[in-house]
């Protein structure tokens, strides 16, 4: 194995659908790999059968894992699905047959069984940890005598959101220009990745959507590049994670590029509602005496004149 594809996301809020988005993700990862592999058989003609032909992956070819993992540093635990069945409602007869997809998690408020190779990792999940457990006095104590690196509190005040430590941190290294301006370069990477992680999110949700519309996986990244490059469409999410907009937007793809979508042949059932027949012309005397207790109380109730005609004879 030459390599593995990792996908890392830091989340600050708990998502619902986690697991769903990490298996929608790694999806698109190892379609994209398939492609491009089905893409160089083709162009090669390097098939042994019909088979691998029909593929456009040859019985001996393999794709690389992808591994994602979501780094969660919000304050609050995380109480949403692990899973992809967590997420769904499977009746217990067919729960086998249902397949799964887990996703993985770190959660650094309860990383405490963590140990990292990298000593100024463990001291950023260990501070966020007290951070987050209002234990200030116990990071007094194990790092009193531990100076904490100006770049290591600017990460530790980014998870935790603790703007008060990055302007202590500011106020303690004034002076120092080096260190202020390493201060100041961290604030812009900082928002710079905020920014870009909102780009994900929504580029994610256009992926969902897309996918879910109909759109063919193979043809996802072109729809995206034709719905950004609309200067009369800027995409944005809403509280639920959707797209707003999404549904119209997606309505003109489908009219403007049909091949990019899967045909679906819809049958139109019409429904005929009978006429309901009386019970004198469906119910004979034979039939009566055929009848149960059951059926015929019923029918007395329904049609005491009937019943006591055929009762009658």
């Amino acid at each position: 194995m030459d390599f593995v594809l990792w996908g890392l996301e830091n989340q600050a809020k708990i998502h619902y659908a986690m697991p769903l988005r990490h298996m929608v993700g790694d999806a698109f990862s190892y379609m994209k790999e398939y492609d491009e592999i089905a893409a160089v058989n083709k162009k090669n003609g390097d098939f042994h059968s019909a088979d691998e032909f029909l593929s456009g992956f040859k019985k001996t070819d393999r794709l690389h894992p992808v591994i994602s993992l979501c780094v969660y540093y919000g304050e609050s635990e995380w109480d949403g699905p692990f899973s992809l069945k967590d997420m769904l409602e499977i009746p217990e007869k067919i729960e086998p047959l249902v397949s799964d997809y887990r996703m993985n998690l770190v959660q650094v408020r309860s990383s405490g069984e963590l140990c990292f190779s990298d000593p100024d990792v463990n001291m950023v999940f260990d501070v966020s940890r007290l951070i987050y457990a209002r234990d200030y006095t116990k990071i007094n104590e194990v790092y009193r005598d531990h100076n904490i690196p100006a770049d290591l509190g600017l990460v530790i005040g980014a998870i935790t959101e603790s703007q008060k430590l990055i302007a202590e941190l500011q106020k303690a290294t004034k002076g120092q220009e080096d260190v202020q301006t390493k201060i100041t370069e961290y604030e812009a990477t900082i928002q710079k990745q905020q920014e870009e992680l909102a780009e994900a999110k929504i580029e994610s949700a256009l992926k969902i959507g897309l996918l879910s519309a109909g759109a063919k996986a193979t043809d996802i990244d072109y729809l995206i590049y034709k719905m950004n490059h609309d200067s009369d469409w800027k995409p944005e999410l809403g509280e639920d994670g959707q797209v707003k907009g999404l549904d119209d937007k997606v309505k003109g793809l489908k009219t403007q590029f049909p091949s990019q979508f899967e045909s679906t042949s819809t049958k139109k059932i019409e429904e005929k509602k009978l006429e309901k027949p009386e019970q004198k012309d469906t119910v004979t005397k034979e039939d009566f005496n055929k009848m149960g207790y059951q059926a015929r109380n019923k029918l007395f109730n329904e049609n005491p004149e009937l019943y006591k005609e055929l009762s009658s004879n």
